[in-house]
């Protein structure tokens, strides 16, 4: 099994910053990759806890579930996806874990993606790229409040 990481740093106590990782409100509103939009008609944020996050673009939606199996407050959040599915239906992984940990630093929060389980390198980098333009948009919207890059209002309160 293959396994990739990757790191951001944002201007923002690790507090602040779990938020964007923690309340679906906010996920929605940059957790997809350019050119798709995501909505989450589970999210039970606790240990345990079902989620569902639907990524749609103009091939249709692609659907990943699973259960949150740790939950550190501004440290650590750990996922299992259980199953991905494509716009045409076919299963494309299962059980991958992601971990996504937070560390404070001068000036702000570095966030770590660690994200294995994957079959084959095709897989892994399309993954690392939407994390990577995922992130992207959340370093927009940190820095420079809302409707940057997502036509999508910010809960600013959500930042501090």
């Amino acid at each position: 099994m293959l396994t990739f990481q990757t790191t951001k740093h944002f201007p923002l106590d690790s507090e602040s910053l779990f938020k964007f990782f923690s309340q679906p409100d906010q996920l929605e509103k940059w957790c997809a990759p350019d050119s798709m939009t995501l909505k989450l008609p589970i999210f039970d944020f606790k240990v345990g806890g079902k989620y569902r996050y639907e990524h749609t673009s103009q091939d249709g939606t692609f659907v990943a579930e699973g259960e949150f199996t740790e939950i550190t407050p501004q440290k650590k959040i750990v996922q299992l996806d259980k199953t991905g599915v494509s716009p045409q239906g076919e299963k494309i992984f299962e059980n991958l874990e992601c971990v996504i940990e937070f560390q404070e630093n001068l000036g702000g929060t570095e966030v770590y993606i660690t994200q294995s389980g994957f079959k084959d390198e095709k897989s892994l980098e399309e993954c690392r790229q939407g994390w990577d333009q995922c992130l992207s948009k959340l370093q927009e919207i940190v820095a420079h409040g809302p409707n940057v890059n997502t036509g999508k209002s910010i809960d600013l309160d959500a930042r501090f």
